[in-house]
């Protein structure tokens, strides 16, 4: 399939699930640190002004769909919702108290 006739929408959770379930947890993050390297060489390379931003957002597509994978697989979107807001909240009070940004 080239680029031109991949549609977005052809890739739903339902897609990702059966990509996850015949892989497995470890081959897919083994695929996640791959991926992940992908993605800060992308970031790297924009910033130097070797890069597109269009191969980034490509990179963070593919580490976005992973995350999804093991999320998935691990059964743990509840408590990643749950750590993504203390951690935004945590930033935004620190943020309010003058806090230097830290993670």
């Amino acid at each position: 399939m080239n680029k031109e006739s991949w549609r977005v929408d052809s890739c739903t959770s339902s897609n990702l699930s059966k990509v996850s379930e015949y892989f497995g947890s470890e081959k897919q993050l083994l695929k996640l640190v791959e991926e992940l390297d992908e993605l800060k060489e992308a970031i790297i390379n924009f910033t130097d002004g070797k890069d597109t931003k269009e191969h980034v957002i490509e990179e963070i597509a593919d580490v976005e769909n992973l995350l999804y994978q093991i999320t998935d697989l691990w059964d743990c979107s509840n408590f990643l919702n749950i750590v993504k807001d203390y951690k935004a909240a945590r930033t935004v009070w620190r943020l309010s108290e003058g806090t230097k940004y830290t993670d």
